[in-house]
């Protein structure tokens, strides 16, 4: 299953970087290119190189998701510029980012996945991602399935709700004696989340590749 994964990865990586274009839209796209990509070198190119080194896999994941928690909420926050003041996007990051350094430097250690500081900040994103849809759902006519947009976001609602729930049940489990036979169901739900992020991930990018093709015919 982790050679399905480094597969799915891979193909969204590709179908990414042929969809891409420079156009209104690349504010948004290519931090997601970007962080798609640096997950494909995590899993594919720095995880392999560090084994048998005394460098910690976790110290490797805190490094990217701290990255990856500055890319998504400037991908988010950037689509939602008109009904979010900036004060507020900047106000909850630092929130994030404060409760990981607290985590990871006070209250465990650099070598321990932040699981409360993460699960902080994808319950935020969770909320935001959800008041978009509220937002734009008032709106007559408005038109969910060719928008880059919409698809993005609900990749976020997706992935980090799944994900959510697996860092919640891993907590309530990690002092149980059954946390080896639950292990197997948090990794199908990793799985889970990264499948249909993809997916939606390159709807997003496909989608709005083809709409602008078939305007130049």
């Amino acid at each position: 299953m982790l050679l399905f994964y480094k597969i799915i990865i891979a193909i969204t990586f590709i179908i990414l970087i042929i969809t891409y274009r420079k156009d209104k839209n690349y504010k948004i796209k290519m931090p997601i290119l970007f962080i798609v990509g640096l997950a494909f070198c995590v899993d594919d190119i720095i995880i392999p190189l560090t084994k048998g080194t005394q460098i910690p896999k976790n110290l490797i994941y805190n490094l990217y998701s701290l990255i990856d928690i500055g890319v998504w909420f400037y991908v988010v926050f950037t689509i939602l510029k008109n009904q979010i003041p900036r004060y507020i996007a900047v106000f909850l990051t630092l929130i994030v980012y404060t409760s990981s350094f607290i985590e990871l430097f006070f209250y465990d250690n650099i070598n321990q996945f932040h699981t409360t500081s993460f699960c902080l900040y994808e319950l935020i994103l969770i909320l935001i991602s959800i008041y978009y849809l509220y937002f734009n759902l008032k709106i007559d006519y408005y038109s969910f399935s060719d928008n880059i947009h919409f698809w993005i976001i609900a990749a976020c609602i997706i992935y980090h709700s799944i994900s959510f729930l697996k860092f919640t049940f891993m907590g309530l489990y990690s002092s149980s004696k059954n946390i080896q036979s639950a292990a197997f169901g948090f990794y199908l739900l990793g799985l889970l989340s990264n499948l249909l992020f993809c997916i939606f991930i390159c709807i997003a990018f496909m989608n709005d590749y083809f709409n602008k093709l078939w305007k130049t015919i």
